[in-house]
């Protein structure tokens, strides 16, 4: 394992990312801050790249989870080589954009589930709070996990 010090984006760059005053779980790009911050105690500048860009340095994914608080649209759109090729279990947290980030793994042929429902026995037509998402082709071997 290794530790990388930088936000996941649609595009590699500098950006803002925010500290809430609420506490440590609602930091957030500036351009994705949500409301729950509850204000802003301290600002840096980070280092921004791409999911495709960072998983095309390692040997593979197979699963990727994703709590970036707002900004889950823009770090799939910066995925979309890795969710075509390695096919990954995508865990996400889902807050904003929620009909494009469906409609996007519709069409890359994932199907989504509430990750509540641990036997992947009913597919979502949107996304939920708390989503699963499996590659069609995956699905029957990732089933045959659960008890």
């Amino acid at each position: 394992m290794r530790l990388l010090s930088a936000a996941v984006s649609n595009q590699q760059g500098i950006s803002c990312f925010f500290i809430s005053a609420r506490g440590r779980a609602s930091n957030a790009l500036a351009s994705s801050g949500t409301e729950d911050m509850g204000g802003v105690r301290q600002e840096y500048l980070v280092p921004v790249l791409k999911l495709d860009d960072i998983v095309a340095e390692m040997e593979g994914v197979d699963v990727i989870k994703i709590d970036v608080e707002g900004a889950e649209w823009l770090v799939l759109q910066g995925a979309e080589d890795t969710l075509d090729k390695l096919r990954p279990i995508i865990l996400m947290e889902v807050r904003k954009n929620k009909n494009d980030i469906f409609r996007l793994l519709k069409k890359k042929r994932f199907l989504m589930f509430d990750i509540e429902d641990l036997s992947l026995s009913t597919s979502l037509d949107q996304c939920h709070f708390d989503t699963i998402a499996v590659a069609e082709e995956k699905l029957s071997e990732i089933r045959s996990f659960h008890p």
